[in-house]
């Protein structure tokens, strides 16, 4: 017996989920802004996936260009569409943008702050997460305020308060 029963696809007993799997690992890759090196090093210690099988999958599959294409997440983004795409569907992009500013809202994070996390960890041009977060803004004024208020530094309260000494002796009349 050349190999053991396995808890995923089989190359040898089923090759068409193999490769449907070592894709969607790869894309997996590309979410996380792996290299080419660093997703075959990661499924070959990890997931027990040959380097070969690594570099024949990634061309295999469909509206791929030719063999010899560069390894990059926008030319992957848009013939497996991993997520909403801009040009092609504008509103589920929107949609996503939308969701993640309030879950940097739910982080209590300025905007500032989340105009930058967007556009390293999601890949989100500023301009579109700026634009996004003033039509919120702009629907949602009175919350707006109340948030900004709440996540503004504050005083320290205890410097402007004067207190008399701690043991003084109380007049007795």
């Amino acid at each position: 017996m050349y190999h053991n029963h396995h808890l995923g696809p089989c190359l040898l007993c089923n090759p068409h989920s193999y490769i449907r799997m070592v894709q969607h690992l790869i894309e997996r890759c590309l979410l996380l802004h792996m290299s080419r090196d660093q997703c075959i090093k990661a499924l070959a210690e990890h997931a027990s996936i040959r380097p070969i099988v690594t570099l024949t999958v990634k061309n295999v599959g469909p509206g791929n260009r030719k063999a010899g294409s560069k390894w990059t997440q926008e030319k992957m983004y848009h013939n497996h569409h991993l997520g909403p795409c801009l040009l092609c569907n504008p509103h589920s992009y929107i949609r996503m943008v939308q969701h993640l500013i309030e879950r940097c809202l739910l982080l209590h994070m300025s905007r500032d702050q989340c105009i930058k996390a967007l556009a390293e960890h999601a890949s989100i041009r500023p301009i579109v997460t700026l634009t996004v977060w003033r039509e919120l803004q702009k629907e949602n004024r009175h919350f707006f305020q109340a948030y900004f208020h709440s996540i503004s530094p504050r005083p320290l309260m205890g410097s402007y308060i004067q207190r008399g000494p701690r043991f003084a002796r109380r007049k007795h009349y």
